[in-house]
């Protein structure tokens, strides 16, 4: 029985999709520290409503409802559990439970 050997093209895929991966993962985490950076000095400048938790809810939100005058309207008249009440709600449980 003769040894399988892939093929050049799928390789070469192969190697693509696990490089655009890494990349991606290496965004991820730079993004979380620019977060938790900004997130530290924020909430000592401005108190706990701009900690990194509650950057990343008002994150979530912008990305799920992108350019919506609700969402505006949120961060002027409710506060931050008020809010994250109802992101909870809104939200599907898997992307929101780490709020």
């Amino acid at each position: 029985m003769s040894a399988l050997t892939p093929s050049t093209a799928l390789l070469s895929e192969l190697r693509q999709l696990i490089d655009g991966a890494r990349q991606r993962a290496v965004a991820a985490v730079n993004a979380a520290q620019i977060v938790s950076a900004l997130g530290r000095q924020l909430g000592a400048e401005y108190g706990l409503s701009w900690s990194a938790p509650n950057l990343r809810l008002y994150t979530h939100l912008a990305l799920t409802y992108p350019g919506s005058v609700i969402v505006h309207m949120l961060y002027a008249k409710c506060c931050v559990w008020q809010i994250k009440n109802l992101a909870v709600k809104l939200s599907p449980a898997t992307t929101c439970g780490r709020y």
